[in-house]
């Protein structure tokens, strides 16, 4: 089911997961002489055996690079935004990007059923975590198991202290010159607020706050 002929010549290739439906994940491992090992993963979108099967890899080592135990892969990452209430912030974020909020539910309902976790960490219709809530692009794929999107997603967590001083990170809005007066009087109506607009040489642009005081700015 294509791994045959997959990564190096010289590697063993073990197969530590192979879902072959859409949605479904795969993992491959190539081994190499000492034990090294270097790991490909993806995810499958549409599987119509055998006339075809096609897949996304998500990781992998670099084109043209000698494998490392450092350096055969890039990483993912999710950007994370300690916050007061995560389940305010991801609905704007979400309306703000375009995005989807997670549905973490069926995952939910499997770990109660496990016994692993209890309806104290949940929200009061027991459907989402009480102190987590991610938003992901609509286009990423998913993993139908636990909901949790496998590309572009940022994840709000609730933490005690609240913000004090600006941000280090922030995010840009690419709305263009046509648009960004209008995405501005949008985003605002989701309940962000203008806090200075910059329009110097080589630079225009509007920076907000999200209903957490979270700067970010409108090109």
């Amino acid at each position: 089911m294509g791994v045959r002929g997959w990564g190096l010549r010289f590697l063993a290739t073990r197969v530590d997961r192979m879902d072959v439906r859409p949605g479904g994940l795969w993992r491959l491992v190539n081994v190499d002489a000492g034990g090294g090992e270097y790991g490909f993963r993806g995810v499958y979108h549409d599987v119509v055996a055998p006339e075809r099967i096609v897949r996304t890899c998500l990781s992998g080592p670099r084109r043209g690079s000698n494998p490392s135990i450092n350096s055969y892969m890039t990483l993912h990452w999710k950007l994370v935004v300690d916050c007061a209430d995560p389940h305010r912030q991801a609905a704007f974020w979400a309306e703000a990007l375009g995005y989807e909020v997670e549905d973490n539910s069926v995952l939910i309902e499997r770990l109660l059923g496990l016994g692993v976790i209890t309806e104290s960490a949940l929200t009061p219709d027991g459907k989402a975590w009480k102190g987590l809530q991610a938003v992901r692009h609509p286009d990423d794929p998913v993993d139908p198991e636990s909901g949790i999107g496998l590309g572009r997603r940022i994840l709000f967590q609730a933490v005690p202290e609240p913000k004090t001083v600006k941000n280090r990170l922030h995010i840009d809005l690419h709305a263009g010159p046509e648009r960004r007066d209008a995405e501005v009087d949008r985003l605002k109506g989701l309940g962000a607020t203008v806090l200075w607009t910059v329009q110097e040489p080589g630079s225009h642009h509007v920076t907000m706050a999200d209903p957490e005081g979270n700067e970010f700015d409108v090109q």
